[in-house]
């Protein structure tokens, strides 16, 4: 059994950290960032090991999502752009 978007969103309300994992349930979450070093734009994924994973703000190189997502054995469900971005072109669209 796999867990759904709605419990890893349900996950966002408790303080999270860089490369973190968390019980919930019968399920292994995880938190991860990803940081583009060139302009310090950081961005985020939260998912279940092999379930799904939603990727948050996504930079336009998807490649560093696809990989979490292979590491973790998940699969990328959902994708949310919290805000208009000014600091780099989204990868929304790409996922």
């Amino acid at each position: 059994s796999h867990a759904c978007a709605d419990d890893i969103i349900h996950l966002l309300s408790r303080p999270l950290r860089t490369a973190s994992s968390y019980s919930l349930g019968n399920y292994l979450v995880w938190f991860e960032s990803v940081i583009r070093k060139e302009t310090g734009c950081v961005t985020y994924l939260v998912g279940a090991d092999g379930g799904d994973c939603a990727v948050f703000d996504p930079l336009w190189d998807i490649e560093p999502y696809l990989e979490v997502a292979r590491r973790r054995s998940s699969k990328i469900r959902c994708i949310i752009d919290s805000h208009s971005h000014a600091d780099h072109v989204s990868g929304a669209r790409r996922l």
